[in-house]
């Protein structure tokens, strides 16, 4: 039996679409709690990356205090200047 889970798009608390996943692990499996911690990881230290080499602005009320994300469980917020460099 195989299932499908659909991931919503949030874009500033406004929905902006769904997709189907097609592959991946299922919910429970024991390394996903790992592969997770890999990925943040991997994905923390590109960010870092990328706000040291000034190619994504800091949030102007975000910038005294050195944040530019945050990881929670399953999300992450990206704190960044809203303009098109940014992005």
């Amino acid at each position: 039996m195989s299932s499908c889970c659909c991931l919503k798009v949030d874009d500033l608390g406004k929905l902006k679409g769904f997709f189907k996943s097609g592959r991946g692990l299922c919910k429970g499996n024991p390394l996903s709690p790992f592969l997770f911690a890999i990925f943040m990881e991997i994905f923390y230290r590109f960010l870092k990356m990328q706000f040291q080499k000034k190619m994504i602005d800091f949030h102007p009320k975000c910038k005294k205090v050195n944040i530019s994300h945050l990881f929670f469980t399953t999300d992450f917020m990206l704190l960044s200047k809203a303009n098109e460099k940014s992005v």
